[in-house]
């Protein structure tokens, strides 16, 4: 810690170790060995040494193959999306679909499907994630456009997820702007889903850019809620319509006091603020019904839908009352 100007700064460190002969050979290969165990120290959550492993190797190598292939797959439409149903507990005790949040999925000719998990933190980690973004946007926008022209088809909106690379960036309004005016869909049809994190890393800057959304009639989310570090002074700045439940809270949730603490008082934080509340992730009757007595707004996971195609959308069954 150092004093400077006035300004006390903290410095810390993320240490990576590789060990002569069992991790490499020469020099070189040392070096890049522990390179390697230092950015999975920063990824465990930085402050923190990590030894290096043949594991972390063979990752950033996929990785690094998967750059190339992830830019033919934005290029040539092997992206495709899903969309998973947000639900209501109606006050007829019934539930309602009152969206959905488009998923995007990658469909390789080679291989087969690419798990999200791989290639998303894959493209963030890449630069990707902004080209990634732009594609899940302008597929999910000409849906919505394409729904419209169905006179028998109910047009929900539909959540986007925008990543922080993407939100940061100047032209992000105008770019959706004229996305909007090139299909004419309604921006009152699309949530945008800005993480915890993202949203407080530069907090003018997010100010700015969700007032200008708002002004445009755009639906806003805070995704992941309870992960980041959010003062809660900002969260009332925020122009904000819905807090997503993050979904490590909502597993098992009727099992762990702790967890059911942190979404009690979640949900009470949202209600005061005016804010409504979406629980991600719910798998079973058991977690949906502490969800529901808490006054959890809406709610998403497998126990209703997993994510579908767009034609299944107004086929969908829910479960039926809750009793």
């Amino acid at each position: 810690m150092f004093d400077i100007e006035g300004a006390r700064l903290h410095v810390g460190a993320s240490v990576g170790v590789a060990v002569l002969f069992l991790d490499g050979d020469t020099l070189g290969e040392l070096i890049q060995a522990a390179d390697t165990a230092m950015y999975q120290a920063k990824n465990e959550g930085r402050g923190r040494v990590s030894f290096f492993a043949k594991s972390m190797q063979d990752k950033v190598q996929f990785r690094v193959a998967l750059k190339p292939a992830l830019q033919k797959a934005i290029s040539e439409d092997e992206l495709f999306l899903l969309y998973q149903p947000k639900t209501e507990f109606a006050a007829d005790g019934r539930f309602r679909t009152v969206g959905y949040e488009a998923l995007v999925r990658w469909n390789k000719p080679e291989t087969g499907m690419v798990s999200p998990g791989e290639f998303i933190p894959a493209a963030e980690d890449s630069g990707q994630i902004v080209e990634v973004d732009r594609w899940v946007i302008k597929a999910a926008v000409a849906q919505l456009a394409q729904w419209l022209k169905e006179p028998q088809t109910p047009v929900l909106p539909v959540a986007i997820n925008v990543s922080a690379a993407l939100f940061s960036r100047s032209e992000f309004v105008d770019d959706l702007r004229a996305i909007l005016d090139a299909t004419g869909v309604p921006s009152s049809l699309i949530e945008l889903e800005i993480t915890e994190h993202a949203a407080t890393v530069h907090i003018e800057n997010t100010l700015k850019t969700l007032r200008e959304l708002r002004a445009m009639g755009f639906r806003l989310a805070i995704d992941d809620f309870g992960t980041g570090y959010s003062s809660l002074s900002y969260l009332r700045e925020f122009p904000i319509d819905h807090l997503k439940i993050d979904l490590s809270f909502v597993r098992d949730v009727h099992l762990d006091p702790k967890k059911q603490g942190l979404v009690k008082a979640i949900i009470a934080m949202a209600h005061s603020l005016e804010l409504t509340t979406i629980a991600e992730g719910v798998e079973s009757r058991e977690e949906l019904e502490l969800l529901v007595a808490n006054e959890c707004d809406a709610f998403q996971g497998y126990y209703f839908s997993k994510p579908i195609p767009a034609s299944e959308c107004v086929k969908l069954d829910l479960p039926s009352v809750m009793t």
